[in-house]
């Protein structure tokens, strides 16, 4: 015989890391003034980012484009000249910092920054310790169950962890009396759904 429960374990941690997205877009006649132009403005965001203490290990992804830049005019769209844009996003460690990075990226030239988006920077580990809270769970269940209907748990047969319980619930972030940024704990949390080898109890 065989019993079948879903298990879930949830950890909470405070996060760490605050994810930016920076781009930079900018607008000439011509592609290789557009070009020149983005890279000075580029060189003085790395240069932003360096200060900020922000490494080739914080760095989350990049892209770029060049292309055709057109205006809404009377006759239609008429090209107005060339475009050069680029995305670069990252975490930073000091969750302080990032009000004073808007100021600075802003002023280096970037013309649009997206977040922060909060995360733990271990949170593997810590979905490692939801897993083992999860089976744990299940087990209770199924002993739970199983004492009431005289049987007795022999052990796993199958564990399947549900993808729907997979993804983090995000946490809040809010401005406290002093203006700084409060954030709450994130919820880290995985089901199982774990089917146990069941016998009954001999009278």
């Amino acid at each position: 015989m065989k019993i079948e429960v879903l298990g879930t374990g949830v950890v909470h941690r405070k996060p760490d890391v605050s994810v930016l997205k920076v781009s930079c877009h900018v607008v000439a006649d011509k592609a290789a003034a557009a070009r020149a132009t983005h890279a000075a403005a580029s060189e003085r965001i790395a240069a932003v980012l360096r200060d900020a203490r922000v490494g080739p290990q914080d760095l989350r992804g990049s892209g770029f484009s060049l292309g055709e830049h057109y205006k809404q005019t009377n006759q239609g769209q008429q090209r107005a000249g060339f475009y050069v844009q680029s995305e670069l996003s990252f975490a930073v460690r000091e969750l302080a910092d990032v009000a004073l990075l808007f100021d600075l990226l802003t002023a280096a030239g970037a013309t649009r920054i997206e977040g922060p988006n909060l995360e733990v920077s271990d949170e593997d580990t810590h979905r490692m310790t939801a897993r083992s809270l999860a089976y744990a769970d299940a087990l209770k269940k199924a002993e739970a169950y199983c004492a009431a209907a005289g049987l007795r748990v022999l052990g796993p047969l199958d564990i399947i962890e549900q993808p729907s319980h997979y993804n983090s619930g995000p946490p809040g972030k809010f401005l406290g009396e002093d203006g700084a940024v409060v954030v709450s704990s994130k919820a880290i949390t995985v089901a199982a759904r774990v089917t146990f080898e069941v016998e009954r109890l001999e009278v």
